[in-house]
């Protein structure tokens, strides 16, 4: 039998990994401190260093479809289980035993009656939806898009289908992101045109590539253009949150493509790209002791910025550095606990 293709190695897409997960850790550490910025100065922080879920989605969509040259729904769903939903159940532990062993008892939009009911009710709805940690809410949506994988591996085998992005692109403006992210199926609706989106690109990519090389500057003037657009029309409206970021992704994967720097700030990136899934899983757990110190303090813009900038290197190296020493220390097996 034939090896099965390789999946190729884009090196800008796994950066883009790199930036994204400084978009989520950015948004939460902002969750703590509060919003202090106003003006252009707000517009400009958000474009940088705005929500990355959306780019998240992107980028899963652009991995699936790379993987379609071997997909096989049962070993598809048995993979996924295993690097997705078991390091899940792991890192929920402790933020579980937090929640059902009653040593919190309050929640963001759980009421409170409901942390004294039934513990096995409780353990249910906090792994269907991922309540008890702030950023897990990614992984009950994210397992949706894999139950129905078929649907888009359809969607691959009849391009004419990629057409859907534009109905999909409506629903993502008329479905709002649900609130405080507590609806995974909201939550799938809201992304699922991200995720096409993202495939399409992975489909595209080479033809689009070479496009671009031709008429580079065309492509960066009017993808800074879009992107200025959508995020002008996100902070009137949130319903453009989500297509404003994936805009900044579509445009930061032909920046990333131009720069093919190894200094620094290259290998930064990589390091972050490499360990964005278990930094993803882990960094509500320093987020949450932030809060717990109570950061939220009237900050004017200067002193907000530096906090920010202090918290957000704290829990992206301390999460990394996590990550990479449990899998020094677990080898192959630390997939099953970090995803990694």
């Amino acid at each position: 039998m034939a090896p099965r293709p390789a999946r190729p190695y884009h090196e800008h897409v796994h950066r883009l990994r790199g930036i994204a997960i400084l978009g989520v850790v950015s948004t939460h550490v902002v969750s703590v401190l509060g919003e202090r910025l106003t003006g252009p100065v707000a517009t400009v922080f958000y474009v940088l260093f705005g929500e990355g879920s959306p780019i998240f989605l992107m980028i899963s969509g652009f991995l699936f479809r790379e993987t379609l040259v071997r997909y096989r729904y049962p070993r598809f769903i048995k993979r996924k289980a295993k690097n997705v939903l078991v390091p899940y159940l792991v890192i929920s532990i402790p933020a579980l035993v937090v929640y059902i062993g009653g040593f919190k008892q309050s929640h963001p939009w759980l009421s409170d009656s409901f942390l004294h009911e039934n513990p096995v009710l409780q353990l249910i709805v906090f792994l269907v939806t991922g309540a008890h940690l702030g950023p897990l809410w990614f992984v009950p949506m994210i397992l949706l898009f894999f139950i129905v994988s078929p649907v888009f591996a359809m969607v691959d085998r009849r391009p004419w289908l990629y057409l859907s992005i534009i109905p999909l692109t409506a629903l993502t403006v008329l479905v709002p992101r649900p609130h405080l992210n507590s609806d995974p199926l909201q939550s799938f609706v809201h992304f699922c045109s991200l995720f096409v989106i993202g495939m399409c690109l992975a489909r595209y990519h080479d033809r689009l590539i070479n496009s671009f090389a031709r008429h580079r500057a065309i492509y960066l003037t009017v993808g800074l253009v879009a992107v200025a657009l959508l995020a002008a029309l996100a902070s009137g409206s949130h319903a453009f949150d989500s297509l404003s970021r994936g805009a900044f992704g579509l445009y930061l994967v032909f920046v990333l493509h131009t720069w093919r720097g190894i200094g620094p700030a290259g290998l930064v990136l990589d390091k972050l790209g490499e360990a964005s899934f278990p930094i993803f899983f882990l960094h509500g757990y320093p987020v949450a002791g932030f809060r717990a110190l109570s950061l939220d303090g009237q900050l004017g813009a200067p002193a907000w910025l530096a906090l920010w900038g202090v918290v957000m290197v704290t829990t992206t190296l301390v999460t990394a550095a996590f990550a990479f020493g449990m899998r020094a220390l677990l080898g192959a097996r630390s997939r099953y606990v970090i995803g990694m």
